[in-house]
């Protein structure tokens, strides 16, 4: 008989971004977890995503959004401090733990959560612990990755917080990457096709690539803007960007400053954006000065992985 706990993930796209969740639960609680795909069992821990994944559609009961109108209007919105009423997705009573996990931009939702893992790292609760995307994408902090999300081969966390060499100059001046074409975005693209040419790639330019690494690494200078400027939001966007090989020139808010600063172009770092433009544009220009920021270790400091497992386990203490 298979005595394993089981572990359920909602609202994942696939099975395979659940794997280093899988192993950060095993590591903490030093069992090993069955995954369970029944979404009517019980199960010992269930991990909700924000990405709409294809598990199950977990619509609202009907009476419970009954229950919500009828109580907005006689509480003139008092209700909202119920975890059970609480709008949009709640905690799983089939399951003894609930972990609600976010690496994008999407804000913790209310309820009585077991614990959140999130970019949030002002978020108001002792539930909370700050757990950005690319810990889990670009490194090898929670488990060894074949390739990173760009395609890279075995990223590592040593490299990422080492000097690296510019092994011989690179003659293409900048790529992007877009799958949303915000206006941020393509006004940037524009002005920097003032400097020098900038190949498009991805859902946004319909030109679609398997492995952006492997492009990315032929150019001075990847563009890799955040989808949205939370203070703590940093996906694998600058990390993929640097481990591809080129200095990534980016926009995001790295509230706890994991991120070397000389080692990349910030936007949220200049005044203006004309500032930045011309920061770019003397890189660009001065092969000494773009060596040495490209020889920049892209993390300035290494994430806790101990103080994250001693969270964890004492969420899982009761399993």
């Amino acid at each position: 008989m298979d005595t394993r706990p089981l572990v359920r993930f909602r609202d994942f796209p696939t099975r395979t971004s659940t794997a280093p969740l899988k192993s950060l639960i095993e590591l903490a609680s030093g069992q090993e977890f069955k995954i369970c795909e029944d979404i009517n069992a019980h199960v010992d821990v269930e991990i909700t995503g924000p990405y709409g994944g294809d598990s199950d559609s977990y619509p609202t009961p009907f009476l419970k959004r009954t229950s919500r109108g009828l109580l907005s209007r006689i509480t003139r919105g008092k209700h909202l401090s119920i975890p059970s009423l609480a709008v949009g997705i709640t905690p799983n009573p089939l399951a003894k733990t609930n972990i609600w996990y976010t690496g994008e931009n999407q804000r913790p939702p209310f309820g009585a959560w077991d614990a959140y893992l999130t970019f949030d790292a002002k978020f108001p609760t002792s539930n909370n612990f700050y757990f950005p995307l690319w810990i889990l994408t670009s490194t090898d902090l929670v488990s060894k990755l074949d390739q990173s999300y760009w395609g890279r081969n075995s990223p590592t966390t040593l490299e990422l917080m080492s000097p690296r060499v510019l092994s011989k100059p690179k003659k293409k001046f900048a790529c992007a990457f877009i799958g949303k074409n915000y206006r941020l975005r393509l006004h940037a693209i524009s002005e920097l096709r003032k400097i020098g040419e900038v190949d498009v790639f991805g859902p946004g330019s319909r030109r679609p690539v398997d492995s952006p690494s492997e492009i990315a690494r032929d150019y001075r200078f990847t563009m890799c803007f955040e989808n949205d400027l939370y203070p703590g939001y940093v996906t694998e966007k600058p990390f993929e960007a640097y481990l591809s090989g080129s200095v990534p020139i980016y926009y995001g808010i790295d509230s706890e400053r994991y991120l070397n600063s000389s080692a990349l172009l910030n936007l949220y770092d200049f005044e203006s954006q004309e500032q930045w433009l011309n920061k770019i544009k003397e890189m660009n220009s001065n092969e000494d000065l773009y060596e040495s920021i490209y020889s920049q270790p892209l993390l300035s400091k290494s994430p806790d992985l101990s103080k994250l497992l001693d969270f964890l386990r004492n969420k899982l203490r009761d399993l």
